[in-house]
Parts: C-alpha cells; structure tokens; sequence
C-alpha cells in the first residue's frame, strides 16, 4: 500500500516534551477547574494505581497514582501523584471543606476537620458481590440485591 501525505517522524522525547509545555501553557485553566470544583459542598474521591515506566528517580516497577476529584454531577478533576500518601489528598484537598465520600483508605485520615468523610457505596457492593461469586458462578444475594436497586433509584 502507498503512502500518501506528509509524514513526520518524531522522537518520544520529543512528543513527550511537547506534552509536557501544552500542559504548562493550560495550568491556569488546570487550576480554576480545581478551584471551582472544591466550592462544592460535596465530592467524592478515589485514587488508582498507574505505572510510569520511566520516571526519574523511581523505580519502573513501583506504582504512581491518578486521584480523581468529583462532583456527583460528574465534574471531575483528575491530578497525578507519585505516591498515594495522605500528604498528596491533604495539598488535593486544600480549601474544601464540605462531605467527602471516598473509600476507607488512611491516606484520607490528614484531611482535617473541615471535612466530613462518608464511605462509598460502590466500594461496599464491592465485597457483596466478590461473596456471590461462589466456585466460578455468581448467584445474586439479597444485599446485592438491594445495592442494585439503589443504585438504579
């Protein structure tokens, strides 16, 4: 097959430095999302594993996170960390003050208490349904049941 067109050939350094400067220029618009976004009254967070395979000073197989901030009207702002520490939710976190509904995790333990912590519902339906997966099948169990349903209502 021909080719046809124009063809660039580009280093991954080089994308990934072009990467780098486009998000550079749009940080102030990166930071008013999060401004806004922390004058809700309620959000809801989560963060989870990623792995970089070449991050200076970190070893490829060792995990980074994406923290996830939302309201429950689907407004979300997404900030990458290195590490999953509570000092990383803290500085996520800074000037909210309001309901947080995430999981159990500790980290979120340094928050403060300008913020209330409410566990998450999906996190629950979670064990519900691993305990109806019995032997390689999966038989519906009244908690789960009734989880469902509310989260259709």
């Amino acid at each position: 097959m021909a080719k046809s067109g124009p063809y660039l050939t580009l280093s991954e350094t080089t994308m990934a430095n072009w990467v780098i400067k486009g998000a550079d220029l749009v940080r102030p618009v990166y930071d008013l999302v999060h401004a806004r976004l922390i004058a809700h009254r309620v959000l809801q967070g989560d963060e989870t594993p990623f792995q970089v395979l070449q991050e200076p000073g970190k070893n490829p197989r060792s995990k980074s996170y994406i923290w996830v901030a939302r309201t429950t009207r689907l407004a979300e702002h997404y900030a990458y960390g290195n590490t999953r520490s509570g000092k990383f939710a803290q500085n996520l976190y800074r000037d909210f003050t309001g309901v947080l509904r995430c999981d159990g995790y500790a980290g979120y333990n340094l928050l403060g208490d300008s913020i209330t912590r409410v566990g998450c519902w999906a996190h629950v339906r979670r064990k519900f349904f691993d305990a109806a997966k019995v032997k390689g099948s999966f038989t519906t169990t009244k908690p789960l049941a009734l989880l469902d349903k509310m989260f259709t209502l």
